[in-house]
């Protein structure tokens, strides 16, 4: 068995394709982002990092 011809096929089926950059115009995310100043946002993203900080000191704690 020869897997270098294989392998040689598939790097050449790689490098074929289209990257990601060019994706169809339905498929992209344009309009979809979240404005980070929204107040639901806001409050999200700072009791998510309470919530990580919190961790953080809990497992320094347990650890030491």
């Amino acid at each position: 068995m020869n897997n270098t011809s294989q392998r040689g096929s598939e790097i050449q089926e790689l490098k074929r394709e289209k990257p990601f950059s060019f994706a169809p115009k339905d498929e992209t995310t344009d309009g979809t982002s979240i404005s980070i100043k929204d107040p639901d946002t806001m409050l999200s993203m700072t009791v998510l990092l309470i919530a990580c900080l919190v961790l953080a000191v809990l497992a320094h704690v347990l650890v030491y």
